[in-house]
């Protein structure tokens, strides 16, 4: 959930997560790339994803300025397979805020749902995969 933090208060968080760890913790922030992203989604939702995802280089900046030093940056990517009909229906429950009402109408998630179906339902399996990436950001207290 660390996207949904207002930017102009990322540094002082990271701040205040520094001053409130002992010397020697680690802060570990755990998101996802703003633009290497393999999901299967509609084209609408790649937009909204684009821009609410900041770029880990802000997040690592942010942590640095917070104090931390020595932050590591490690993707770890993950093969995920799934039928189709389950990822459109985590969809259509809204499963992330990429497909909140606040970006997508009822009908808007019906239409990209489509879209997804027409590229990927010729699939013998029924099934989709894709490659679920995560950035790992740890930073370390060090006095």
């Amino acid at each position: 959930v660390v996207h949904h933090i207002c930017p102009d208060e990322v540094r002082d968080m990271y701040a205040g997560l520094f001053r409130a760890l002992m010397p020697g913790g680690l802060c570990l922030t755990v998101t996802r790339p703003k633009v290497d992203i393999d999901y299967p989604f509609f084209a609408g939702a790649k937009t909204v994803w684009m821009r609410s995802q900041p770029d880990v280089a802000e997040w690592v900046e942010a942590m640095k300025w917070g104090g931390f030093s020595n932050v590591d940056v490690t993707i770890h990517s993950f093969p995920v397979v799934m039928p189709l009909a389950q990822w459109t229906g985590m969809i259509r429950n809204r499963m992330w805020s990429t497909f909140s009402s606040e970006n997508f109408t009822d009908e808007e998630i019906e239409e990209g749902i489509r879209e997804i179906e027409a590229k990927y339902a010729s699939k013998d399996s029924g099934d989709i995969s894709f490659s679920e990436r995560l950035i790992f950001l740890c930073g370390i207290n060090l006095p």
